[in-house]
């Protein structure tokens, strides 16, 4: 996914969305942000960079095992995976190499306004309860200048491990009708990461008011019970251990043309590792309550 923003989101636009957070039952808790903050005396008294190197620079504090050194008698140590679903020993930090997460299922990549319509209502005709969301945009960049975000050019919907669909809009005369149906309705819920700024960019480009829409980086600091910053990578790192390709090669290519199967490979991956996460997190969810039981 390309990189978003939600630099541009005002308070003041009332954003017609649920969070859906109901739907999963989760238990809220606090999330609080550690400050520190210097002092006058600290400046003066030239502690001022002792403050800022033992208390601001600090590392960003990540699960153990996204940490292990390269040493034996770290990656020997059990981990304690239970939060994740995985086993007693994390397989990140006995093997040097992580396995690529791919969408192995079906795609389909339409770039036609009245074929996008009928795909869309087979959709709505299963009436499924969420989908694996993103988009993807072509960036320019000039010298000097900050890189230019065009109109979005690509919305992924994966509706199983089997079957994804890749809208290219920028290619068609309009938007389809169908295809905002499904983005406007509060009954399917649209599953990724950074997904406001999605829901922003869309109602920018195409007057598009996304309903139904989950960050999924929130859920999983509530199920998980953590204070990270996810990213979709990030996620899927810590979830499965996989690696979740962000090759700029790809990432910041050229959306708007016919695209090329490394293309749609990498579009359908970042829709369907959404869907993933969701299924994962609803799993330990799942789990926690039998065993609290």
């Amino acid at each position: 996914m390309a990189a978003n923003s939600n630099s541009g989101l005002v308070e003041s636009h009332r954003w017609e969305t649920t969070t859906g957070l109901d739907k999963i039952q989760t238990k809220d808790v606090d999330i609080a942000a550690n400050c520190t903050s210097t002092t006058d005396s600290d400046n003066a008294s030239g502690g001022l960079f002792e403050r800022i190197s033992s208390k601001t620079l600090q590392t960003r504090r990540l699960p153990a095992w996204m940490s292990c050194e390269d040493d034996p008698k770290k990656k020997s140590k059990t981990y304690d995976s239970s939060h994740c679903g995985g086993g007693s020993v994390c397989p990140v930090c006995t093997s040097q190499s992580r396995p690529p997460l791919t969408f192995n299922g079906a795609i389909e990549y339409i770039h036609n306004a009245a074929e996008a319509d009928f795909v869309c209502e087979t959709i709505l005709g299963r009436q499924p309860a969420q989908l694996g969301f993103d988009i993807e945009w072509k960036v320019t960049f000039t010298r000097g200048q900050a890189p230019l975000q065009c109109p979005t050019a690509l919305v992924q919907l994966c509706l199983s491990s089997t079957r994804c669909y890749l809208f290219q809009v920028r290619r068609m005369k309009a938007f389809p009708y169908k295809l905002k149906e499904i983005l406007e309705s509060p009954d399917i819920l649209k599953l990724g990461v950074g997904i406001r700024g999605d829901s922003f960019k869309l109602h920018r480009d195409y007057d598009i008011h996304c309903q139904g829409v989950i960050d999924l980086s929130c859920v999983a600091n509530k199920i998980l019970r953590s204070f990270e910053t996810w990213s979709l990578k990030d996620l899927v790192l810590h979830l499965f251990h996989l690696e979740l390709s962000k090759e700029n090669r790809v990432r910041l290519s050229n959306w708007e043309v016919a695209l090329c199967p490394d293309q749609q490979v990498y579009a359908a991956t970042d829709a369907y590792a959404g869907l993933l996460i969701y299924q994962k997190l609803q799993s330990i969810r799942t789990e926690r309550e039998i065993h609290s039981n």
